[in-house]
């Protein structure tokens, strides 16, 4: 036989052997495929033991429930549960959907994000295999602002008696479950810090349509355990106001002085220990009631 020909059979034979192992290591099989390859059931076992295909043959996501306000985010996860009994992570190979696009969408990696109030009914799917359904809630959050926190001390919060939540320093805060509108909420100071006194503003009411960010909760400054002297009011005055404003300074207003009602105002700086004038009221008055605004402004009525 030529030797052309023998080199043709050669290179001809070890081509097809060639192509044999790849098929053999890679098994045909697409990586990404929600089929799993099943090993034997030990590596001792005769070369002649059975490898089979493990199938997809439910889908299992989590978490069950969760909550979140309009614009944020909720994660999901998906496992895959195959017929050798063996669970695989999924979740960016299935096909999620939100059943109220109004109330929350969500996208391939399993992110849902709030739209509007309301539930939606979350569910994943491959291999026309359904999951169990999961519920997201969207509804709002409520809470507001710390300020006067002595440093290493600690505040205890609750909304509606219940709703508790612990600070430790001057920041926004948001309670941990969410309300639906028209639901009333009641903020009270649970445990004061210690050796502090704290009061709140704005902390009653009933849940719109959007967030409630307007709570403000103030603390005073620590005691000296002395009396300290401090420069007396500009004016000598009586029967006015005074309002605790949320930079711990405080703001006394109108009254009656030695002879006639007054439209003057004074604040009061607890760190420099002084008094100074600043504004006045449009009409002097006395005996009239002061309300922090929430944007630290103050509103009067008068009674006389």
């Amino acid at each position: 036989m030529p030797i052309a020909t023998k080199l043709h059979q050669l290179a001809a034979y070890f081509g097809i052997c060639l192509l044999s192992l790849l098929l053999v290591a890679c098994d045909g099989k697409n990586p990404s495929s929600l089929q799993r390859a099943r090993q034997p059931a030990s590596q001792t076992s005769s070369a002649s033991a059975p490898v089979t295909d493990a199938t997809l043959t439910s889908i299992s996501i989590a978490p069950a429930s969760a909550a979140v306000s309009a614009g944020n985010l909720a994660n999901f996860a998906a496992n895959g549960i195959y017929t050798d009994g063996t669970t695989r992570n999924i979740t960016n190979m299935v096909a999620w959907t939100s059943d109220h696009a109004a109330v929350a969408t969500i996208n391939k990696r399993g992110v849902a994000t709030g739209i509007g109030e309301g539930s939606s009914t979350i569910t994943a799917t491959a291999q026309n295999i359904v999951s169990n359904p999961a519920t997201l809630t969207v509804a709002y959050s409520v809470g507001g602002n710390l300020s006067g926190l002595a440093t290493g001390n600690r505040i205890i919060l609750s909304n509606n008696g219940a709703d508790k939540i612990t600070l430790t320093a001057n920041d926004t805060f948001s309670f941990p479950e969410l309300m639906t509108k028209g639901s009333t909420y009641k903020l009270a100071i649970t445990a004061f810090p210690a050796k502090q006194p704290c009061t709140h503003t704005y902390g009653t009411g009933k849940v719109q349509t959007a967030d409630m960010p307007d709570m403000s909760v103030i603390c005073g400054f620590l005691p000296r355990g002395e009396m300290v002297k401090t420069t007396g009011l500009g004016v000598a005055r009586r029967d006015h106001s005074t309002t605790l404003l949320p930079n711990g300074k405080v703001l006394a207003v109108g009254g009656v002085g030695s002879k006639d009602n007054l439209a003057s105002a004074e604040l009061y700086d607890p760190v420099a220990e002084r008094w100074t004038a600043t504004g006045a009221l449009t009409v002097a008055r006395r005996n009239h009631t002061s309300t922090l605004l929430p944007t630290a402004r103050c509103s009067w009525w008068a009674t006389e």
